[in-house]
């Protein structure tokens, strides 16, 4: 949601922005960048959590296709060889 408040902080940002010079500039993008995806972005989660995490969900839930999809799947590739 854009406020008053959030639209003062970037035009005070920009302003300032406009008396850096290109390496101080950058820098300050760096750590814009390093902010927002500190607030915003997770960690994505590693490998052996994933697996962790799927064997869980298959433990009780069957992977099988639906037969619906398995037939539909099989009409539409016809006798092809793969």
């Amino acid at each position: 949601m854009v406020t008053e408040k959030n639209q003062l902080r970037v035009s005070l940002l920009i302003e300032t922005a406009k008396q850096l010079s290109l390496a101080e500039l950058f820098q300050l993008v760096q750590a814009l960048l390093e902010i927002l995806q500190a607030r915003f972005m997770k960690v994505s989660a590693t490998n052996d959590e994933v697996t962790e995490t799927l064997n869980q969900i298959y433990s009780t839930e069957s992977s099988a296709l639906d037969p619906v999809w398995v037939k539909l799947q099989q009409q539409a590739l016809g006798d092809e060889a793969w």
